[in-house]
């Protein structure tokens, strides 16, 4: 699943990760985006359906 959600984080809402997440410089490219993302909707995302 968490593949999945990563293909549709680059393909549907490339332009806001890019835009709207608060990481800048070259070291934050999209994968450390997306998986800034993924990481923050594990926390959020109960044990159960881990």
């Amino acid at each position: 699943m968490e593949s999945d959600m990563r293909v549709h984080l680059r393909e549907k809402h490339r332009k806001g990760l890019v835009k709207n997440l608060p990481p800048r410089g070259k070291d934050f490219n999209m994968d450390y985006r997306v998986g800034f993302i993924i990481d923050g909707l594990k926390q959020k995302t109960p044990r159960v359906f881990l």
